[in-house]
């Protein structure tokens, strides 16, 4: 390196008060670099024996887009991300997104290998995640010259955090995991940009930068991120920092420029249903309360990650009011929080820094600036995580200096106290909770018995159930006892939210396992009154399969009334023209025969004559009854 270039690297990165500089001559430790990429594979290596869950669904089994493989790259590039699930157009916040990198991976993952390879997705989340952990580290010690042994803790802590693991034991999570490896990409090349004046460094930088927006949208808070970046370790103003962002701000307004004609705006509409709008029944003061208390709930997880659960959405975490203790207690932590971040603003301390960048990392779960379309989640907090970790290693490190200092303790002594319990406690709950995502059985009763207020996992639960009663050899007392835990699990799952479609949906198809066909009906009717659910024509064919069944055997006992009572309702859920709508209007047409109801006899076999003019002896019942009729004209 020339002389002119260490002038320019000296001038332009700047030492933030409270950090120790190493200098960029000394190499870096690559056994730091082995440990923080080993660690996180050996915390989820479990996780790889893991199989498909919750919306691996919708991003690959059942995707039509994914499983073309390779032919169906250009289908997630001119979509929104669900079309290939769904098959129609985004229209509401929860799915009109464009983020087709994630998918693309899973369609080179498909073209490579076929379909049905859980284990091997499982896998590249792992090294995506020791990857990422790696970028960091080398970032914060290599590039911002922050403390050796503050950055490898601070990534080691993020490593080994429980909050994790939906995001790396669920195959879905690969989207959060390139969001973030592209962005850290972006920033290397951005300081290798500010190192070099390099222009091509710059556009490679934004360009990174936006397909990290690709994969998920978390990354636009990072136009805040880079300005608090560049402000804490350069020595750049403010119009300087603004004249770097515009690239990245090109970068967003092409993101929301595509998406737009992908997922148009126009289409999205608030959702009226609660499981998509988590505080749809709140009131404006309700709305407000129980957000800043969720910020607080994000401060306990990331300090005790325990209990872990997929969902939190309605009603698990409670609507609260503003006379709740605890609204005050998340107002106070986060305003003092702000406070000494501003006041340390000037000299740029690194906790300053790290609160700042917990902050704008934050902004968009947090729910107060828009609604994204839930409550809170675990995997919002994956890219936060990092800055609340690096801000609690600081304190723990000047605690131990002072310790050094005013006691002469050895630093390795406290830190190895403090570390070793965390470090346990933490492979504990991580490689529990990766076993929990093994696959959706698994993962819905396990969080049942966590979140027992969320409608979602109730009804999730209720569907685990009903597929293990469908297991081969199991008597049928086994069956019929899990058949009636998944009735609980719907009666909860209604009792949270009454008006629940797939709580009603899948309580029917309980009843329809337990052959009480009427109580199914009643469940599948009540969803029929308000929407034209698709599973509503497969279960259509079920009622009309069974009431025909009903029916004739009720006509076999000569009870002539009932057989009608039955067929009729076979013939009502007969939508499709086959053998069974057919038999259905046929076997009701001989019924009203037989009752002397000759004029809906008629009706009933001019349906079926309608459908197949050769259909068994319907010719014989038509012309039978119009005879009939014919007798009772007057002349």
């Amino acid at each position: 390196m020339s002389n002119k270039n260490k002038k320019t690297i000296a001038e332009t990165i700047v030492q933030p008060n409270h950090i120790q500089l190493i200098s960029s001559s000394i190499k870096p430790n690559w056994l730091l670099y082995v440990v923080l990429f080993f660690v996180p594979i050996a915390f989820y290596f479990n996780s790889i024996f893991n199989e498909y869950a919750l919306d691996d669904a919708m991003m690959i089994t059942q995707n039509e887009y994914t499983l073309k493989g390779f032919d169906g790259i250009g289908d997630q590039l001119t979509h929104s991300f669900i079309y290939g699930f769904s098959h129609k157009e985004a229209d509401d916040a929860a799915s009109s997104h464009w983020r087709p990198l994630a998918l693309i991976s899973f369609n080179f993952e498909v073209g490579f290998w076929g379909v049905g390879h859980p284990h091997r997705s499982h896998l590249i989340n792992v090294l995506l995640y020791a990857l990422i952990c790696v970028l960091l580290f080398y970032f914060l010690f290599q590039q911002l010259k922050i403390n050796q042994w503050i950055s490898f803790f601070t990534i080691l802590l993020f490593a080994i955090h429980p909050i994790h693991t939906e995001v790396v034991a669920n195959i879905k999570g690969r989207d959060e995991l390139l969001a973030l490896l592209f962005t850290s990409f972006s920033l290397i090349v951005l300081w290798k940009y500010i190192e070099t004046k390099n222009p091509i460094l710059y556009i490679l930088s934004v360009v990174l930068f936006f397909i990290a927006l690709t994969s998920k949208e978390a990354p636009m808070v990072f136009l805040g991120g880079i300005g608090c970046l560049l402000y804490f370790f350069t020595d750049y103003k403010i119009p300087k920092i603004g004249l770097v962002l515009i690239g990245y701000f090109i970068a967003i307004a092409l993101l929301v420029f595509i998406k737009n004609e992908i997922a148009p705006f126009s289409n999205v509409i608030e959702s009226r249903e609660v499981m998509n709008n988590p505080f749809l029944y709140a009131s404006p003061i309700q709305r407000i309360c129980t957000k800043i208390f969720i910020l607080l709930l994000y401060l306990k997880m990331l300090f005790v990650p325990y209990p872990l659960a997929y969902d939190y959405s309605f009603h698990q975490i409670p609507f609260v009011d503003a006379n709740n203790i605890f609204v005050y207690l998340s107002i106070t932590i986060y305003a003092a929080l702000a406070v000494f971040a501003f006041v340390k603003l000037k000299s740029k301390s690194l906790i300053s820094f790290s609160i700042f960048m917990f902050f704008i990392t934050a902004s968009i779960s947090s729910n107060l600036i828009i609604d994204i379309g839930m409550a809170m989640g675990e995997r919002l907090l994956f890219i936060p995580s990092l800055f609340f970790i690096m801000s609690i290693v600081i304190i723990a490190k000047q605690m131990i200096d002072l310790m050094n200092e005013k006691l002469k303790i050895n630093k390795w002594i406290p830190a190895i106290a403090l570390l070793l319990p965390i470090f346990m406690a933490s492979a504990f709950v991580t490689f529990a909770r990766n076993k929990e995502w093994k696959n959706d059985i698994v993962l819905n009763i396990a969080d049942f018995k966590k979140c027992p207020n969320s409608a979602r996992i109730a009804n999730g639960a209720g569907t685990s159930y009903i597929e293990l009663s469908a297991k081969n050899k199991i008597s049928k007392t086994t069956r019929d006892s899990l058949l009636f835990i998944a009735l609980n699990c719907f009666n909860q799952a209604l009792k949270i939210h009454p008006t629940f479609d797939d709580a009603f949906l899948n309580r029917g198809v309980a009843y329809s396992r337990m052959d009480s066909v009427e109580a199914a009906e009643r469940n599948w009717n009540v969803v029929r009154q308000h929407a034209n659910h698709p599973k509503l024509i497969e279960f259509n064919k079920y009622l009309t399969a069974k009431f025909l069944t009903i029916g004739l055997a009720c006509g076999n006992r000569k009870n002539l009334d009932s057989a009608i009572n039955y067929l009729e309702k076979a013939a009502m859920y007969a939508t499709e023209n086959d053998s069974l709508t057919m038999d259905s209007y046929y076997n009701l047409g001989g019924a009203y025969y037989t009752a002397g109801k000759f004029e809906k006899a008629k009706i009933a076999f001019t349906k079926t004559m309608q459908l197949n003019p050769t259909y068994k002896d319907t010719k014989m019942g038509l012309a039978a009854s119009e005879f009939e009729l014919s007798k009772t004209k007057k002349p």
